[in-house]
Parts: C-alpha cells; sequence; structure tokens
C-alpha cells in the first residue's frame, strides 16, 4: 500500500528531469534523487512510523521519452516500489 497518493505527470521534453511542487523549481537528474525524495517527503508528512496521508506527492517528470501522460496512485492501491521504480526511472534516462 502506499502511504501517500503519488500525482505523477509526464511531459515530452528534449531533456529528462523531474521535479516536485514541494520543491519548486529543483530539478533532479538522477532518478534515485527522486525515489529518496519520494521516501523523505513520505516521512516528513506520515512521520517514519508507517503513518498515511491523503495529501499527494505531485511529481512531473519530462523525458523526450514519453507521452503526456497523468497518473495517480491513491493510497488504496498498491504500490510500484523497489526495483520497479528504478526500471522505469533508469529507462527514462
Amino acid at each position: 500500500m502506499t502511504r501517500r497518493p503519488l500525482v505523477l505527470h509526464l511531459f515530452n521534453h528534449p531533456e529528462t528531469y523531474g521535479e516536485f511542487s514541494h520543491k519548486a523549481g529543483k530539478r533532479y537528474s538522477d532518478f534515485k534523487e527522486i525515489l529518496k525524495e519520494i521516501e523523505a517527503e513520505t516521512d516528513r508528512v506520515c512521520g517514519a512510523n508507517k503513518g498515511i496521508s491523503m495529501h499527494p506527492i505531485l511529481l512531473k517528470i519530462y523525458s523526450p521519452k514519453v507521452s503526456q501522460l497523468r497518473n495517480i496512485a491513491t493510497g488504496a492501491t498498491s504500490a510500484t516500489r523497489g526495483a520497479e521504480w528504478c526500471f522505469f526511472f533508469c529507462e527514462l534516462q
């Protein structure tokens, strides 16, 4: 289960990077750092004791390898985790 919803916007763009709404203007070109930021922001809002929140994390991914898309992973669905996220982000680089 996800501890927070994730709203993921994909944009077709010549450069590859990600941006979070809670860190406006900061570009993440290393997708391992994006994974760390998702975990850190979840812990910041929910606490490290596995609490949950309905306040979503908003993430925009820009890449020439994606089509325009918006996906919402709610707290009621199983989460893409670990190696699956790494596979997704590594394919973008």
